[in-house]
């Protein structure tokens, strides 16, 4: 399994104890939704730069346009999983709130317990059977329920390891997702605690004493994050030029995008771009 993407007559694919191999240090961005419970075997992975470490009863779960990087891995390296369209997630998600995929995105690594590995094994068990099964006329339709169903268990079970279950949140954790939420949405063009605190009523001072008391460090930082996130993003998934990347991502100019970046990675936009 040299790439993570489907074949042009698939929609989705599913596979139980599967030996996995990704190709080691090519960065991959993301044109579907993918799925990992690793059952045998070790994967070092960056999933939008950040890394992580794959191993024996845990979840990865790749959103479309993310970008993904295998650094190492064991062999064998043996997963249950699932990829479909990014398409078909779209539709299926598309009545539930902006907060289910902001969650997947901030979190698409978690360990799960023994249990719900096993449970979801008999998930994917489920979607193979209707994937290898082509003369059923419904087999579409069964995937997308089985999928959505999937889905919405997972959400609720990685969703209770990083916050109160959904219905018993407080105000802050509240406000947090919504913080979050409005990241991805303007994090490209709105650096500023101010315009962020703006946009959910609230005063900046108070925006930034909630996202410190729910993750440990400041709302700037986060901001930060985020933006670094997407130069990155534009810098190895396009041949635009480093200025046209910093009119994209509202910054008066090469200089002080290239300064910025530098500041928050030790390393000039060009470096990484040569080294990546």
């Amino acid at each position: 399994m040299k790439t993570i993407n489907l074949s042009p007559d698939d929609i989705f694919v599913a596979h139980q104890d599967y030996p996995v191999q990704f190709e080691v240090g090519n960065i991959i961005r993301m044109n579907t939704v993918c799925i990992f419970f690793c059952e045998e075997g070790m994967a070092e992975i960056e999933v939008d730069f950040t890394p992580y470490k794959i191993e024996k009863n845990s979840q990865l779960i790749l959103i479309d346009k993310r970008m993904f990087k295998c650094v190492s891995q064991s062999t064998p390296f043996i997963c249950s999983y699932i990829c479909f369209s990014a398409d078909i997630y779209r539709e299926l998600t598309l009545r539930l709130p902006p907060s289910f995929t902001d969650f997947l995105i901030t979190y698409p690594y978690v360990k799960i317990t023994k249990e719900q590995t096993n449970n979801c094994r008999g998930m994917v068990r489920s979607m193979e059977r209707f994937y290898n099964d082509h003369n059923n006329c419904y087999r579409e339709q069964i995937f997308k329920n089985l999928i959505q169903a999937f889905l919405l268990d997972v959400y609720d079970k990685t969703h209770m390891h990083f916050q109160a279950p959904i219905g018993k949140m407080s105000r802050q954790e509240e406000l947090f997702k919504e913080f979050i939420h409005l990241l991805h949405q303007y994090c490209r063009k709105e650096r500023e605690v101010n315009f962020y605190a703006d946009q959910l009523c609230i005063t900046s001072r108070y925006l930034s004493e909630l996202v410190k008391n729910v993750t440990h460090i400041t709302a700037k930082t986060i901001i930060n994050q985020h933006v670094i996130r997407e130069i990155k993003l534009e810098l190895n998934s396009s041949n635009v030029s480093i200025q046209e990347i910093a009119f994209k991502m509202n910054f008066p100019n090469q200089s002080l995008l290239s300064r910025f970046f530098k500041k928050h990675t030790g390393i000039t936009p060009q470096a990484f771009r040569n080294k990546e």
